[in-house]
């Protein structure tokens, strides 16, 4: 490799002679072309191997077997730029409801870039940096006919996300009694939408018209596939297997075992065909491989949440299922008075009536807040929903990131709009919600395996972005797609 490094400096250097020169006749006497190229090629040597070390996983590949000498240069001269510029600053820490936030967003200085991108977090802020090196590509393939809209291609995406969870969810959530008609409808118009040649249309618009294809966008379309998918998958595992009054508890769990088994047999030997480009220049690779980081960087982070609480519900003291004399039937807390709702919130723990009854007002306007920031449906009157809060946010001093849920949930009441400041903050309080669910409908035995079998289907879908080319990532996740739909009508014969 550092051959290629030192010829990638004697380029640069070239291409950039006179500004050296100046430099010479400026009064740097003694200075040859070699002592030049030598002093660049510790800059370029150092660039390089950070480049490399950013995913041990997925290291992105400056070499000529992926991409041309030429676009090594070109790109790794403007990396040197960008980690030199202090007009721009292109990483930054993002709030999870930016336009509510009237606070100033952290901004990561550019010469610590190539540091942050392999440190991670759910926090960075990657768009600005993949604009520009899609702007750098559409200039490297001299396509200045048209102007990206970039932020409608990020509303485009979580709108059109969001749409197609709700649509997926309610096909899902029917009455309908048959798991195998329901699984039918979810895979079969998912391939209609998302898999039916997915990958020969992006192809075929590449082809046709290579100006105007949007690369951004044929990225989030490729994005929003594997987000969509994902949700299918947990939604009939949660809806149509957990849920099912047909099914035994014992059989509910035979049923998650083998999904969970099937899913890590399959993720263990899954491999992508290729991750070469096809047609694609360095700076689109490059913009595609910052969308990976950030698909990692999201998994990773709820792989955390979820072991975290895993691990506290393996601790002495932790109760997986609610003591019979603490069960109940569905209802409001306005056709009970306030011992009986004490009761079964607490299920026996002590506490004074007036501060439980604080606490119980602080807890409803926690779930409303939760009801307007989330896009969760839960009721500040339900028994169910206000208990879980209670015991949740308000009883449970499990720390993430160095923070309870309740402080969690402090600092969003403390603001004129409300919104999570951080990611993870997001994550650890939905699930921690969705934790509490599983254990007052009695799945708590079962959350483990869910996790499991969500972290498995994760790591696949990353192995299916470790891609430098759109197009080859449709195709990867076909394998994908087939399998899950192999495992879970294979378990539904089962039932």
């Amino acid at each position: 490799m550092a051959g290629l490094e030192y010829e990638v400096s004697k380029r640069i250097y070239e291409r950039n002679k006179k500004k050296y020169d100046s430099g010479i006749s400026a009064g740097r006497h003694g200075y040859d072309d070699k002592t030049f190229v030598d002093a660049i090629y510790k800059r370029v040597n150092n660039v390089v191997e950070s480049i490399k070390n950013i995913d041990p996983l997925f290291p992105f590949a400056l070499d000529t077997e992926h991409f041309t000498l030429e676009e090594i240069v070109f790109f790794i001269e403007f990396i040197l730029d960008l980690l030199n510029s202090t007009d721009k600053r292109v990483l930054r820490k993002m709030d999870v409801i930016e336009y509510f936030s009237t606070e100033e967003t952290k901004v990561l200085p550019n010469n610590k870039l190539l540091s942050n991108l392999k440190k991670g977090s759910a926090e960075d802020e990657l768009d600005e940096l993949i604009k520009i090196m899609i702007k750098r590509g559409d200039e490297y393939f001299y396509k200045d006919t048209f102007q990206r809209d970039f932020d409608y291609n990020r509303t485009h995406y979580n709108i059109d996300s969001n749409k197609a969870k709700n649509k997926y969810m309610n096909i899902i959530r029917t009455k309908e009694p048959n798991p195998k008609v329901v699984a039918a409808r979810s895979f079969e118009r998912f391939k209609a939408e998302y898999c039916y040649n997915l990958s020969n249309r992006l192809n075929e618009v590449r082809k046709i018209s290579p100006i105007q294809y949007d690369v951004q966008e044929a990225y989030y379309l490729v994005y929003e596939e594997i987000d969509v998918f994902e949700f299918i998958i947990m939604q009939f595992i949660l809806y149509q297997i957990m849920s099912n009054d047909d099914l035994k508890h014992e059989q509910k769990i035979s049923i998650l075992q083998d999904i969970e088994m099937a899913s890590s047999n399959f993720n263990g030997e899954f491999n992508t065909k290729s991750n070469k480009a096809a047609k694609q220049n360095i700076f689109y690779s490059f913009a595609l491989y910052l969308m990976y980081l950030t698909l990692r960087n999201e998994y990773e982070e709820y792989g955390n949440v979820m072991e975290a609480l895993i691990s506290q519900m393996k601790e002495p003291g932790y109760t997986l299922r609610v003591p019979e004399a603490y069960k109940y039937e569905p209802c409001y807390i306005t056709d009970m008075d306030t011992s009986m709702v004490m009761k079964y919130i607490l299920e026996g723990e002590g506490e004074r009536k007036d501060r439980f009854k604080k606490s119980l007002t602080d807890c409803q306007h926690m779930i409303s807040l939760l009801d307007s920031i989330t896009g969760r449906v839960l009721s500040a009157e339900y028994l169910q929903h206000i208990k879980v809060a209670y015991r949740e946010l308000i009883l449970d001093n499990l720390q993430y990131n160095s923070k309870t849920a309740r402080t969690v949930m402090r600092k969003i009441e403390s603001k004129d709009y409300p919104y999570f400041e951080y990611i993870k903050d997001s994550m650890f309080v939905r699930e921690k919600i969705s934790r509490g669910l599983y254990r007052e409908k009695g799945f708590a035995d079962m959350y483990e395996l869910k996790c499991r079998i969500q972290y498995n289907l994760q790591d696949s879908l990353k192995k299916v972005f470790a891609c430098y080319d759109e197009v080859r990532i449709a195709r990867d996740f076909n394998s994908v797609y087939k399998r899950y739909k192999k495992i879970i009508f294979d378990v539904i014969e089962k039932i």
